[in-house]
């Protein structure tokens, strides 16, 4: 009987302790998957932290990339994912400097008015072709008026974000001694998709503190061009997003931190956000968030008309306009936009907008006279020395 109750005492003893032991490995496993969790969690937040906040996602960063930087890279059609309605296929070609432009020459030529256009993928021309970028059209308006020659470089690629673009400048370009630089920050980091955002979480639309983030970036990026052009001796004109009325993302604090800097320091800005709402309000489609509803509306000749009313509920923190208007204009090829291929890419006849407008505002606000040839800035084919807070070269 002894023996019995021991055994039986000993078989419950040695239970308890294999389920303590299963009970423990789970919990083990768990905290492990938790930590990881926290982890990756805090590795995307700090992969963002840094100067260049880039909130897309790997492949659409790699998709940007193939289209700038190759010199002579002449491909058959590129098709653009992000055009909206539909699809736009276009070709591009690059020159000896990587630039989607005709072959220059890294040496200005004597008596040239060198201009230089920086930015992202509105002035490097996404959805058009080789000759109806806005810098090419700028280029032969200058050489219609003035008695010298004129260059104007397109240094523009997709997706480029503003710290970028201040070091490619400051890298590489002010080698190429550049009269006056046109600076296009773009605002790609408001409208993209899918992007990875602070939290670790894949979505299109930014928070607010990572809208915040990347205005502050942009502003220092800015700050940091206005001083490189006061210490080389180039002039410089800014360049607001060109968000036009058929997209919905708010951009005007972007706008007016680039307005309200080239107040402050003294510098030309063109406004082209504001100029393409006011032409598409004008002749075009607009989409108006009623508050919970979407309206598309046509203009022209001053007249409106509703097109479709659609509810809309963002819900997915997903869509700047309800998908149904999408589906509505694949449906309707014959109605598109005025001035642009989407919400953000001009048409050839939204780049001829643009590059008569900075065509008036060069004429009346820069000097369109060629500086002296020198030689290239301290730091030799590299640029001028970094700014604090770079990366190393």
């Amino acid at each position: 009987m002894w023996v019995t109750g021991y055994l039986a005492r000993r078989e419950v003893s040695v239970q308890a302790e294999s389920r303590r032991r299963v009970l423990e490995r789970i919990l083990l496993f768990a905290i492990v998957v938790v930590l990881g969790l926290i982890g990756w969690r805090v590795a995307a937040f700090l992969r963002q932290g840094g100067e260049h906040h880039d909130f897309m996602a790997p492949n659409q960063v790699a998709r940007h990339a193939s289209m700038a930087d190759r010199p002579h890279f002449i491909p058959e059609v590129v098709r653009d994912p992000d055009s909206v309605p539909g699809k736009v296929d276009f070709t591009y070609s690059t020159n000896s400097l990587g630039m989607r432009d005709r072959e220059r020459s890294a040496q200005k030529p004597p008596d040239t008015l060198r201009i230089l256009v920086v930015g992202e993928c509105v002035c490097f021309g996404n959805g058009v072709a080789d000759d109806e970028p806005w810098p090419a059209l700028l280029e032969a308006l200058l050489a219609e008026r003035l008695p010298r020659p004129v260059e104007v470089l397109n240094g523009c690629a997709p997706a480029r974000r503003p710290m970028e673009i201040l070091w490619k400048l400051r890298d590489e370009w002010l080698t190429l001694q550049p009269d006056l630089v046109i600076y296009s920050p773009g605002a790609d980091s408001v409208f993209l998709g899918p992007h990875l955002g602070m939290d670790g979480d894949v979505r299109t639309r930014l928070t607010d503190q990572e809208y915040q983030a990347s205005l502050e970036i942009t502003r220092q990026a800015l700050n940091e061009s206005v001083n490189l052009s006061r210490q080389y001796g180039f002039g410089l004109v800014l360049v607001t997003p060109t968000f036009n009325s058929f997209g919905l993302p708010d951009i005007r604090r972007w706008v007016d931190m680039i307005t309200g800097m080239g107040q402050g320091s003294g510098i030309p800005v063109l406004d082209t956000y504001t100029m393409f709402h006011e032409a598409e309000a004008r002749e075009g489609l607009v989409v108006e968030d009623l508050g919970g509803t979407h309206r598309l509306v046509s203009h022209h000749q001053g007249q409106a008309q509703v097109l479709l009313e659609v509810p809309f509920q963002d819900t997915d923190n997903t869509w700047f306009v309800a998908p149904e208007i999408y589906a509505w204009l694949d449906q309707h090829p014959d109605v598109r936009p005025a001035f642009s291929i989407d919400e953000n890419h001009p048409n050839p006849r939204g780049h001829q907008l643009i590059a008569q407008a900075m065509l008036e505002l060069l004429e009346r606000s820069v000097s369109l006279e060629p500086r002296p040839t020198v030689a290239a800035p301290p730091g030799g084919p590299a640029g001028p020395p970094p700014p604090p807070g770079a990366p190393p070269r």
